[in-house]
Parts: C-alpha cells; sequence; structure tokens
C-alpha cells in the first residue's frame, strides 16, 4: 500500500514537472517498516533495506562515490520518535527512580541523544565505549 502510494507521488510530480521526476535528498520517518521499505524502493530503483543498510556504512566509511552519494535518497529516522521509544522501554525496565540516587533512565536517554548526534563513526564509537 504505502509502495503503492509513493509511486503515485512520483507520478503527480511528473505531471506538475513537464515530465521530470524530482527525488527527494532526505526522507525522515517513524519506525514503520512499510515507509522505510517504500521509500526506498520507489526513490532508490527498487533498492531494498538491507542493500541501503549496506549502501550507508560504505558511505559511511567513504567508499562511495560522489555521484553515488548525490544519486540516493536517505531515510533517516525521527529522532523524537527515537527518544520516546527510548523512554518508554526504559520506563517498563526501570519504572521508579529515587531522587538521590543515580538516575539510569536520565543517563540512557542523555546518552542516546548524543550519540544520535555524532556525524561520524569514529565519535559515535569513543561515546559508546565511554557510556
Amino acid at each position: 500500500m504505502a509502495h503503492c502510494l509513493m509511486l503515485t507521488f512520483n507520478s503527480s510530480v511528473r505531471q506538475v514537472n513537464g515530465g521530470r521526476l524530482v527525488t527527494p535528498r532526505q526522507v525522515v520517518t517513524d519506525f514503520s517498516y512499510a515507509i522505510i521499505s517504500a521509500c526506498l524502493a520507489t526513490f532508490n530503483h527498487g533498492m531494498p533495506i538491507l542493500s541501503y543498510l549496506s549502501f550507508a556504512y560504505k558511505a559511511m566509511l567513504r567508499q562511495r562515490t560522489v555521484a553515488e552519494l548525490q544519486s540516493t535518497t536517505y531515510v533517516t529516522l525521527c529522532m523524537a520518535h527515537m527518544i520516546k521509544t527510548i523512554s518508554v522501554r526504559l520506563h517498563r525496565a526501570e519504572p521508579s527512580s529515587e531522587s538521590g540516587k543515580f538516575n539510569l533512565r536520565r543517563f540512557t536517554l542523555t546518552a542516546f541523544a548524543a550519540l544520535q548526534r555524532t556525524d561520524n563513526l569514529q565519535d559515535a564509537q569513543t561515546l559508546y565505549r565511554n557510556m
């Protein structure tokens, strides 16, 4: 269903854009597998998720050409959705917290937010090890 909607979107873009397709550089979404899969298939010429993850990893390692990087639509998970999901799961695992005691939930959310904001693998690895 989601893939069909994306194809309809592409068709509408072509109709109003003189037959040319304009694809987004980035799509921000929640954890919906259907939406992620549909965006990748529609905007990246049928690319499955596993191929996309491999491509993205190699891009971070600087093993992709500029042309490949520029012709790809990237799917990004919304940071707010991620933080909320982590918060809910932490609340289930650690429901109560004493005010004077080490707050595991607060530490975990702060560390995860910091990890989300890293922009290279080396910094992410260092931060992860230090956590």
